[in-house]
């Protein structure tokens, strides 16, 4: 019974060693277009079981936009683009990634056109 309880302790310890979440957050807003381009980085081996879940995007702290995912673009990450026509200069975005198996990477921008 005592080995059987160390192997999955080991088992659970090295799967929480694989799983990590993204990296980075860029963004960028292109104000001709009411355009908000972002991409996320997060390398992983398999992007169909280990993949960026959900995206969510606040303006000025007010969830404006909250998306779910069922796999990743490709194994090194997530590119995005939102059509937002009510940001201005000064709005701050947040850009929150939460990963399938473990973690969050939050990137900030400032709108400045």
């Amino acid at each position: 019974m005592k080995k059987i309880l160390i192997f999955f302790s080991i088992l659970c310890i090295s799967s929480l060693a694989f799983a990590h979440p993204p990296s980075k957050i860029e963004a960028e807003y292109i104000s001709e277009k009411k355009e908000l381009n972002i991409s996320i980085m997060h390398p992983v081996y398999d992007p169909k079981t280990h993949f960026t879940k959900r995206v969510i995007i606040s303006k000025n702290g007010k969830e404006i936009i909250s998306e779910n995912m069922k796999e990743q673009q490709s194994k090194y990450g997530q590119d995005l683009k939102y059509v937002i026509r009510s940001l201005k200069r000064g709005d701050k975005i947040t850009i929150k990634a939460i990963c399938n198996v473990y973690g969050t990477k939050t990137g900030t921008i400032i709108i400045t056109e």
